[in-house]
């Protein structure tokens, strides 16, 4: 909220948004695929599809340990059709033109069939690959030397804007590339990362949800702090990367991995 404005610099704190929010129901599933409609947390929007991947992969589980993921695969390939064909949708890969008609609070349920549904898709192939072809491809250390100028590349167009979007046919293909070289990398050649890397990455979810209101408060009340940059430049970059990562870590500690322990005492019980 800036108070300096007296307007919400976000999405407006009503109790529908909140609670849509918390349950990771898209605000307004009718406009701007994939976000339709964004979340009072922002990222929010992603974490639906998280979630609705995980329901998909746990049933998928239940059904059969060794073919979990075709089983998943098949699972989303078949609502993502249904839908596209019952929304008049195209059948293309296209996550940023996926449109949900109104049909009522069936619609809060549309954003299950857009494309964006196929990064997972990925992500289970590369995992199948891992298993079946450890040895040939991943601990081929050919592939592994031949993935850094690959993964390169692809950090190059990441930062470049270069097939800006959601999606496999934009940035979500260059992220599997991203993936499965490093993977290549890492496995061929036994590297071992820095010790801050791996909090880095055990941290990362409690980053993810609390960069942009840092980046947010960073901006609106920025200039009313000395030390801090007072126009958008490198700095003020660095100095909201320093804050993020900061917050994350301690919000890791104190909230996200005492959630994590209760999540496991429960399991334990179940």
């Amino acid at each position: 909220y800036n108070f300096n404005e007296g307007h919400f610099t976000l999405y407006e704190f009503t109790l529908s948004n909140i609670i849509k929010s918390f349950l990771l129901i898209p605000l307004d599933p009718n406009i701007s695929p994939p976000f339709y409609g964004w979340g009072t947390l922002i990222v929010s929007w992603t974490l639906g599809y998280e979630m609705y991947f995980y329901l998909v992969f746990s049933f998928a589980l239940l059904i059969s340990t060794k073919y979990r993921s075709y089983i998943s695969i098949a699972i989303l390939m078949t609502v993502y059709l249904c839908l596209s064909i019952s929304f008049g949708n195209p059948i293309d890969f296209n996550a940023n033109t996926f449109h949900v008609p109104f049909y009522g609070y069936h619609s809060y349920l549309g954003f299950t069939g857009n494309p964006i549904i196929f990064d997972f898709v990925l992500g289970m192939l590369i995992a199948e690959c891992y298993l079946r072809f450890h040895k040939e491809v991943f601990e081929n250390k050919m592939i592994g030397y031949l993935s850094v100028p690959v993964i390169t590349l692809c950090f190059t167009m990441w930062l470049t804007g270069f097939k800006s979007g959601q999606g496999i046919t934009n940035t979500g293909f260059i992220a599997c590339l991203i993936v499965f070289c490093a993977i290549c990398i890492e496995t061929s050649t036994k590297i071992e990362f820095p010790k801050f890397m791996i909090l880095m990455g055990t941290c990362s979810y409690s980053l993810y949800l609390i960069h942009v209101p840092i980046k947010k408060i960073i901006e609106i009340y920025g200039k009313d702090i000395p030390f801090i940059p007072q126009e958008p430049s490198v700095m003020m970059y660095l100095m909201s990367i320093s804050v993020s990562i900061s917050l994350s870590i301690t919000m890791y500690y104190l909230v996200e991995k005492k959630f994590i322990d209760i999540g496991h005492n429960l399991s334990k019980k179940i």
